[in-house]
C-alpha cells in the first residue's frame, strides 16, 4: 500500500510526477517492441518493492538524520555544474574521441580526471566552506535500508533474469582479485553518489522544489554514462536508449539518499550492484 507521502506527489509535484510517469511508459513501450516487456516490468517492479522496503525500514527506524545545510544554493549549484561540465568533458574525449595527451597533458588530464570524474574538485571546495562530512552526506544514518533493496535485487536476478548478473564480468575484468572487484566498486560508487548527493541537494534548495532536484540529478548522473556507451557502440540512439534504461535506478538511489540524507546507504546499493537489471535488451 502506498503511503500518503507517495499518494499525494502528483498533487504536490505534478511536472515530475508527469515526467517519471512518460519516462516508464516510454521505457515499457520499447521494450514491448522489442520482446523484453517482461525484463522491463520486473525491473521496475524490484525498483518498487524497494521504495516500500526503504520507507518500511525507515519508519521503523526511530533515528532520523538532521537537515542538510546548504548556505547558497545558487552559487554551490553553479560550481557544481562547472563541474560536472569538466566531468562530462573529459569522458567525451577520452570515449568518443580517444584522446591520450603524453609529456605534461598527461598530468593535467590526470588533474581533470580525478578533480572533476572523481568529484576531487567538488569535494574540496565544498571543504573549504566549511562542511563538515556528515554535512556532505557522509552519515551512518539509514544504512539500514540498504541491504533491503541489494536483496530485492538479488532475489528477482536469480529468479528471473539470471542471465543479467554481470558478476562473473566484473571478476574477469578486475583479474579476479578481491581488492580489485572493491576498489572497482567503490570508485564507481563513491563518487557517483557523493556527486548526485550535491546535485540534488543544491538543485532542489535552489528551485525550492526537491523532487525537481531528485529528476536533476538522476539525468546528469544518467547523462554522464552517455560518453562510454557511445565509444563501444557509435550509435546514438543506443546512448539514448541506455541513458533511458538507468535513469529509473539513479533516481532509486536518488531516493534513498533523500529519504536517508545520507549517502553510505546508496554507496552500498551502487557498490554491490551486480545484477544488471537496468540492461535491458
Amino acid at each position: 500500500m502506498l503511503s500518503r507521502y507517495h499518494r499525494d506527489a502528483p498533487r504536490r509535484h505534478p511536472v515530475v510526477s508527469g515526467l517519471l510517469v512518460i519516462l516508464g511508459a516510454v521505457i515499457l513501450l520499447r521494450a514491448a517492441l522489442e520482446g523484453s516487456f517482461g525484463r522491463a516490468a520486473i525491473y521496475f517492479l524490484a525498483i518498487g518493492l524497494s521504495v516500500v522496503l526503504v520507507d518500511s525500514v525507515l519508519a521503523w527506524s526511530a533515528s532520523r538524520s538532521p537537515q542538510i545545510p546548504i548556505r547558497d544554493p545558487r552559487f554551490e549549484f553553479a560550481v557544481t555544474a562547472i563541474i560536472g561540465a569538466g566531468a562530462l568533458a573529459w569522458l567525451w574525449t577520452r570515449f568518443v574521441w580517444h584522446y591520450q595527451p603524453q609529456g605534461i597533458l598527461r598530468l593535467v588530464w590526470l588533474a581533470f580526471l580525478f578533480g572533476c570524474v572523481f568529484d576531487i574538485f567538488l569535494a574540496i571546495f565544498l571543504l573549504a566552506r566549511r562542511y563538515r562530512l556528515g554535512e556532505l552526506g557522509l552519515r551512518g544514518a539509514g544504512v539500514l535500508a540498504a541491504p533491503p533493496v541489494i536483496a530485492i535485487f538479488a532475489t528477482v536476478a536469480f529468479a528471473f533474469t539470471q542471465s543479467s548478473i554481470t558478476w562473473s564480468r566484473i571478476v574477469e575484468d578486475t583479474g579476479g582479485s578481491w581488492l580489485a572487484v572493491v576498489a572497482t566498486a567503490l570508485s564507481a560508487g563513491v563518487p557517483e553518489e557523493f556527486s548526485r548527493f550535491v546535485w540534488q541537494t543544491r538543485a532542489g534548495a535552489w528551485l525550492g522544489n526537491r523532487a525537481a532536484g531528485w529528476l536533476i540529478a538522476s539525468c546528469v548522473w544518467a547523462l554522464l554514462h552517455g560518453p562510454k556507451v557511445w565509444g563501444d557502440t557509435h550509435s546514438m540512439l543506443a546512448v539514448v536508449l541506455s541513458v533511458l534504461n538507468i535513469l529509473p535506478l539513479g533516481l532509486l538511489w536518488g531516493y534513498v539518499t533523500h529519504r536517508t540524507r545520507s549517502i553510505m546507504p546508496s554507496i552500498l546499493i551502487h557498490a554491490t550492484n551486480v545484477w544488471g537489471l537496468q540492461n535491458l535488451p
